[in-house]
């Protein structure tokens, strides 16, 4: 295909050389490369190609070669999408134009049949999935599967391997949890082959440390991660830097040494990603809160996750947006492949049209009536699997965000249940044990300090063990829902200077309990939203079953809030999911609220 649009055997050459030492990583070589190839719009890209891709993101340098847009060739069209894909996924990793762009590439590249150029698309489709959090969607498997259709020698079996144990094994709250499987392939290739480059061997090294971490072998883990460390200088390796000192601050925590595993930390932070510096700090103070807590230090251990629940939360709010929107960018690759095919099928069919021009002289206008109805029962066909696909993805978009919406419930309840076991357990045992010591003591009780002393002891016991209660009062299959609720705005009035009041008409029996789980943790969102927020002295929850149908109204006398400025707020992703999680039970949500004037919000839900 390219030597029909004018580029001579030498040239392919020349760009075959390019791409093969740049998906083997030997980025100085590939420049050397571009003098060989006439200076021009294409060198000039190529250029900021590698460049681009030795920076990584890690320097926040954005500028690099943009074409004029006009007489471009499909070579040049498409190795600028090469180049803005790879810009988005480091610069713009929140966005799916990256995503986009290398989709359109591919379409393009496989329109052109140039291989080298396919694979570096394919490579770089499989790097969004690995480095951003579309790792969840399956859809990177058809990828791989075309990878392995274009593998050619070790290099590309390598990355097809690599790819393969990673994308599989993937999940948010872990690294890097590697298939064994296709790790022992991929070893046995390492070990088999010499033409791989130090930087994809660093790669390798990498994933072994992190399996070996897993299998709990840390002598192992230890010796892969020394390799990886010494090439910290180099900005496209620098995460793996980064990945390797997190997980040896978790092996030294695994240990019990602390302040290794802290210092470790303080390490990882220097090597910090910059393409993406909200999953790396989600990843530092999740770690930071086990080793806290596992030295039973829960002051520090509460402080980093809860810093890590908002990034949790921010980084789940942000994957929803990117799946949806990159549904959207795969209905519109696909539509554009099917626009491809059917090109393909007119130009094959007018081809084919003198010659039955030809036939219809000596058949009869029969022939010509045939066609027409051929023709029309495709058409029909086409735009019968046009609305179905469309069916099907609008229907994988709802699952999705269904799913996702899910997922946030279940982990909240049980990092609630969590928190709430290790304040009773731990926390609150050593506060009774201490208050139980203090009482055996042989005092002068008129001294009011010790007097006081002993006061604090009390309340400071009765305040965790408060607060464990409220934590988990959301055990609620012997209780249900009033009981529970009530439970809790008791709790709240004793320990707040906010009195709440719970009064329900016509509940005169229990709900499935999913529903009422559900319920009670909205209200008490809510509620506490009303306490940090509000400034209110008075509050109450009504709950109204007619019929069907539950009305749940919750007002309080605070200073209000702009709705508005709460939506383009951080916290207005509360209020958000809250409102997906009505909107999925088929109920309604309203919020009525000014400056001033209080808070009331109603919720109407089908039961």
């Amino acid at each position: 295909m390219l030597l029909s649009q004018g580029y001579a055997a030498t040239d392919l050459t020349r760009f075959d050389a390019f791409f093969f030492h740049l998906k083997n990583l030997e980025l100085s070589k590939a420049k050397d490369d571009l003098a060989t190839i006439p200076q021009n719009e294409i060198a000039k890209v190529l250029e900021s190609l590698v460049d681009l891709m030795y920076d990584a993101g890690q320097n926040r340098v954005e500028e690099y070669y943009n074409l004029s847009p006009s007489n471009l060739s499909d070579l040049t069209i498409c190795l600028e999408l090469l180049l803005k894909g790879y810009k988005d996924l480091y610069y713009h990793s929140t966005q799916t134009s990256s995503y986009q762009h290398f989709s359109e590439g591919y379409v393009l590249a496989k329109k052109m049949g140039y291989e080298p150029l396919e694979r570096q698309f394919l490579l770089g489709l499989l790097e969004l999935y690995h480095s951003e959090i579309l790792q969840s969607n399956q859809q990177y498997a058809s990828y791989l599967l075309d990878f392995e259709n274009l593998i050619i020698d070790d290099i590309d079996r390598f990355w097809f391997l690599l790819y393969n144990s990673i994308l599989d094994s993937k999940t948010i709250s872990e690294i890097d949890k590697l298939s064994s499987s296709s790790l022992d392939e991929l070893t046995h290739l390492v070990s088999n082959t010499t033409s791989l480059s130090n930087e994809l061997l660093t790669k390798f090294y990498y994933e072994k440390g992190v399996y070996y971490g897993f299998d709990n072998n840390y002598e192992e883990a230890r010796s892969y991660y020394a390799k990886v460390i010494p090439n910290a200088k180099k900005p496209f390796l620098k995460y793996m830097v980064f990945g390797s000192f997190l997980r040896l601050g978790v092996l030294a925590s695994e240990e019990d040494d602390l302040n290794a595993a802290l210092r470790l930390m303080d390490s990882a932070s220097t090597y910090i990603n910059k393409r993406d510096t909200l999953k790396s700090a989600f990843y530092i103070d999740r770690y930071k809160a086990e080793f806290y807590a596992r030295s039973k230090q829960f002051d520090s251990a509460y402080s980093f996750l809860d810093k890590s629940l908002v990034a949790e939360y921010q980084l789940q709010y942000r994957k929803n947006s990117l799946e949806i929107s990159r549904m959207n960018v795969l209905y519109e690759t696909e539509k554009k492949e099917r626009q491809l095919l059917q090109e393909k099928q007119r130009t094959k069919q007018n081809q084919n049209f003198l010659t039955v021009a030809l036939a219809i002289i000596v058949l009869g206008s029969m022939i010509a009536i045939l066609l027409q109805k051929n023709n029309s029962k495709k058409q029909r066909l086409a735009e019968q699997e046009h609305e179905i696909q469309k069916q099907k993805i609008e229907t994988l978009l709802k699952e999705q965000e269904l799913l996702s919406i899910d997922a946030m419930v279940e982990g909240q309840e049980k990092e609630r249940q969590r928190v709430a076991n290790e304040l009773h357990d731990d926390l609150g045992s050593l506060m009774a044990t201490a208050k139980l010591h203090f009482d055996g003591i042989a005092i002068d009780r008129k001294d009011t300090s010790l007097n006081t002393l002993g006061k604090l002891l009390e309340q400071a016991y009765e305040k965790v063990r408060g607060i464990a209660h409220s934590k988990n009062s959301g055990v609620m299959a012997n209780e249900g829902l009033i009981p529970a609720l009530k439970k809790m705005t008791r709790l709240i009035s004793e320990t707040s200077k906010i009195s709440i009041e719970v009064e329900d008409f016509g509940l005169q029996e229990r709900m499935e309990n999913s529903l009422e789980l559900t319920m009670f943790r909205i209200i008490q969102e809510l509620t506490t939203n009303i306490i940090k927020h509000a400034e209110a002295t008075k509050g109450s929850i009504h709950l109204t079953q007619h019929e069907n149908s539950l009305n749940i109204l919750i007002e309080d006398n605070g200073v209000g809030f702009d709705l508005s400025e709460v939506k383009t707020h951080k916290d207005g992703i509360g209020i958000y999911n809250i409102e997906r999680r009505i909107e999925h039970l088929g109920g309604n949500f309203t919020i009525d609220s000014s400056l001033g004037k209080g808070t009331t919000i109603i919720i109407d839900i089908p039961i």
